[in-house]
């Protein structure tokens, strides 16, 4: 797959994010806001220091019996995460979501400021368009006349 990021699995867009010092349970609303399962931890320059997602709340606050409301969203969030900019491409997306068990990768521009959120689904649904493409030529292809 030689798509790239952006615009070929997600556009530029609005990024759902926290700040570090919030607590868990604005982060869990931020998420229900905006119908997401992860958020980008930005710094007061809005450049990307973390990620949170569903998974880290269950398992680092609820199943440690912290209190959302008193627990903040830099004790549980992933450090440094890893990031994408917007020429990679789809292969380097899935290999380095595959290889490190991420769900979620944000896409940043030059001075490291979220510009999009990309998901294994939104992989899934660009290669699944992908061999769509390419099956409805090859099709296409099969059934074409032949020129002598």
């Amino acid at each position: 797959m030689k798509r790239r990021i952006i615009p070929g699995v997600v556009r530029e867009q609005a990024v759902a994010v926290v700040r570090p010092d919030a607590s868990v349970q604005d982060a869990v609303e931020g998420m229900a806001e905006n119908n997401v399962s992860a958020l980008v931890v930005v710094n007061a320059d809005g450049a990307v220091v973390g990620m949170v997602s569903e998974r880290d709340m269950l398992i680092r606050v609820l199943a440690q019996g912290f209190d959302p409301r008193a627990t903040a969203v830099e004790d549980i969030m992933s450090e440094r995460p890893e990031t994408l900019r917007a020429s990679d491409s789809c292969q380097d997306a899935i290999e380095l979501m595959l290889g490190r068990g991420i769900r979620h990768l944000p896409v940043t521009d030059t001075d490291g400021k979220p510009i999009a959120m990309v998901s294994m689904r939104d992989l899934l649904l660009s290669a699944r368009d992908e061999i769509n493409a390419y099956m409805a030529a090859e099709c296409e292809n099969a059934f074409a006349p032949e020129t002598v």
